[in-house]
């Protein structure tokens, strides 16, 4: 039997702000604005968002197991989650609100709570060979949208989250110990999935959570090592991983400011209604990831010697829930490393000398959408060719 008590509680703070440096377009701002009515800042700021979230998180848990058969044993876990949170924040928006009085401030404070559970059996087909299943139910608490920059006082609450999980697998050792094979297969069932997307509000982007209503992810893992011969390791991992939202209904607001659709024709159906993403994979989750790694062994002038080539594939994969071939496609990339290392017998120390990315090839591996104001979009390479030697030493 496994129990426990769990405590966690922290107390962030953020601060967002986007500043005009240029001072006479600032003047020409608060011409316009004194025009209208509107707000406009004397520091020169076009937005500012000051935010602090407290969370105190509690939790009671255990988990019994029972030896059902010599081979074969049971286990059921249950856990009660309590969570609270409570923050505020305070955001100016050039033109936006009151201009005797435009800061905005807001406060939320909310409390989940959730009985979550697992049970699993583990069965030993023999000593070398084991099978293990499991069913269990998973949680996250809710959250608040704060700095959102508009003159309501109303904050954005996130639901909490909530999983339903189902895994088998198998681990086993054959050729007397020279292959080890891990695999499992899996499927995720998300009731309100928190999902981060990108959004523009009075002209300001910034990352908001939103609730898929239902999503569900499955997939396999599969992981070799073999010795073939004493001398040379190999291993290799592959993840296929099959992801959807099955009710998912919300604005694509930043497409509103790009390509055509940023020449005011903020009335598109695209601007003013929500999008229905059912059938849409998740952000940041590639179908496909391999790798693989070759190691040879020797023994030369009185050490240990060990080289290693390794390669890893990422498959494509989307950088937003919106799956817009046009601004959120990435696609697949790959690298290939090496790797020398040396060390005396008693491995007191090391030195390795390594190459990563060796036909230097700069792929894309991470882009975001073009921004709300330049229209240029900022996107993550994959490093260049380096080139390194380490020394570590063992006290």
């Amino acid at each position: 039997m496994i129990a426990g008590l769990y405590y966690y509680h922290s107390d962030e703070e953020q601060v967002v702000s986007y500043r005009e440096w240029n001072d006479q377009l600032m003047e020409t701002y608060a011409f316009f604005g004194g025009l209208l009515g509107k707000p406009v800042s004397d520091d020169n700021y076009l937005f500012r968002g000051d935010a602090h979230v407290d969370t105190t998180s509690y939790a009671s848990y255990g988990q019994l197991k029972w030896d059902w058969t010599q081979q074969t044993s049971l286990t059921a876990g249950l856990r009660f989650t309590y969570d609270e949170k409570k923050g505020g924040d305070n955001t100016f928006v050039q033109f936006v609100g009151d201009p005797t009085d435009p800061t905005v401030y807001r406060t939320q404070e909310d409390n989940w709570d959730k009985w979550t559970w697992r049970v699993g059996v583990d069965h030993f087909l023999t000593e070398e060979h084991f099978l293990y299943g499991f069913i269990a139910t998973g949680y996250r608490s809710g959250g608040f949208n704060f700095q959102k920059p508009t003159a309501s006082p109303e904050v954005d609450v996130v639901k909490p989250e909530e999983i339903l999980s189902y895994e088998i697998g198998y681990k086993g050792v054959m050729l007397e110990n020279r292959l080890n094979v891990s695999s499992s297969i899996y499927y995720y069932d998300y009731q309100d999935l928190q999902v981060i997307k990108q959004d523009v509000v009075e002209g300001i982007a910034l990352n908001t959570f939103v609730n898929a209503d239902k999503a569900r992810a499955m997939g396999l893992e599969l992981e070799v090592r073999a010795l073939p011969v004493p001398q040379v390791m190999l291993s290799g991992t592959y993840s296929y991983n099959n992801t959807e939202y099955d009710e998912f209904f919300t604005k694509d607001a930043n497409a509103c400011t790009l390509g055509p659709l940023a020449q005011g024709m903020s009335q598109a159906p695209l601007c003013q209604d929500e999008q229905d993403l059912k059938g849409n994979q998740f952000a940041l989750t590639p179908q496909n990831k391999a790798s693989l790694n070759a190691t040879y062994f020797w023994e030369m002038f009185g050490f240990d010697w060990s080289a290693t080539g390794s390669y890893i594939y990422t498959g494509e994969q989307w950088m937003s829930p919106f799956n817009d071939p046009l601004y959120d496609e990435v696609g697949s990339w790959d690298r290939w490393d090496v790797r020398l290392n040396a060390a005396p017998g008693d491995r007191a120390w090391e030195v390795t000398a390594y190459i990563k990315n060796i036909t230097d090839d700069r792929e894309i591996i991470t882009r975001g959408r073009p921004s709300t104001v330049t229209q240029n979009a900022q996107t993550t390479l994959t490093d260049p060719r380096i080139y390194g030697l380490r020394f570590d030493y063992y006290f």
